[in-house]
């Protein structure tokens, strides 16, 4: 500051901030450099380190991990942070431009017959993404037999009423091996 004042600069404020620590992670550099040297790692970028390149392979993007940083603001004690607010963060970028799609596992699902759906096959046409329909439209397939999920179909009894994404509500009314609903007129 004497420099500053003795040669007429304009005063510069210098601010200190705290170190951010993940819990349950080791960010020490020499106790990273021990997993590298002894090829633990395949390296500084491996998925696995808490580095920039590490989290970058692992599907962090660029604008959420400056959202992020910039969220935590200055502060003179150590923070200790929670993976999942930084995960959220990238979700939150993803999700504006995401396109959406729908999988089943093909060894672990459960077969369900709507009854008094049609016989053929019809598709609906749906957004990719709803928030955003210029991202174009996909055709999404509708027909007597629904594929779902085994977990998702464990707490299901009769009677019940369940929702299916572009189906509508639908009533349980046999449990056997394969599912029968009968869809509930609103």
């Amino acid at each position: 500051m004497w420099v500053q004042k003795a040669l007429g600069l304009r005063r510069v404020r210098i601010q200190t901030f705290a170190r951010m620590n993940f819990m349950y992670t080791v960010m020490s550099k020499r106790k990273l450099t021990w997993f590298v040297d002894e090829g633990r790692v395949t390296g500084w970028d491996d998925p696995r380190f808490p580095t920039i390149r590490g989290v970058s392979r692992r599907g962090i993007d660029v604008d959420a991990l400056k959202r992020f940083m910039c969220s935590q603001g200055a502060s003179r004690r150590i923070v200790n942070m929670e993976w999942g607010k930084f995960w959220a963060e990238n979700k939150k970028e993803i999700d504006k431009r995401a396109k959406r799609f729908m999988a089943i596992d093909k060894a672990d699902h459960v077969a369900l017959t709507v009854t008094n759906a049609s016989d053929g096959v019809e598709y609906l046409s749906t957004d990719y993404l709803p928030k955003d329909p210029s991202f174009g439209k996909r055709l999404v397939r509708l027909s007597k037999t629904v594929l779902l999920e085994k977990v998702d179909t464990e707490g299901m009894e009769v009677g019940e009423n369940i929702v299916l994404t572009r189906w509508g509500k639908l009533k349980c009314t046999i449990v056997f091996c394969l599912w029968y609903l009968l869809v509930q007129s609103n």
